[in-house]
C-alpha cells in the first residue's frame, strides 16, 4: 500500500523553517492532515533514564 506524505506551506518559526501542513495518505485516501502552529527548536527536556537501562551489562562477546 504506497504511503505518501506531504510538507507544504513552510513558515519561519523564529528562525526555523518547518511546514505549516503535513498531509499523509494511503492508498490514495487521506489518512492523517496536521496543521503546524507554533515550532520550539531544540527545547530542552528532562528524561529520566529506566533503571534497567542504567545498570544494564551487555553480555561478554567471543569471537
Amino acid at each position: 500500500m504506497p504511503v505518501v506524505t506531504t510538507y507544504t506551506g513552510y513558515k519561519d518559526f523564529g528562525g526555523v523553517m518547518f511546514p505549516s501542513r503535513i498531509v499523509q495518505t494511503q492508498d490514495g485516501f487521506p489518512s492523517l492532515d496536521i496543521n503546524i502552529s507554533n515550532v520550539t527548536a531544540n527545547p530542552s527536556v528532562d528524561i529520566a533514564v529506566p533503571d534497567a537501562v542504567r545498570n544494564f551489562t551487555p553480555p561478554p562477546v567471543r569471537v
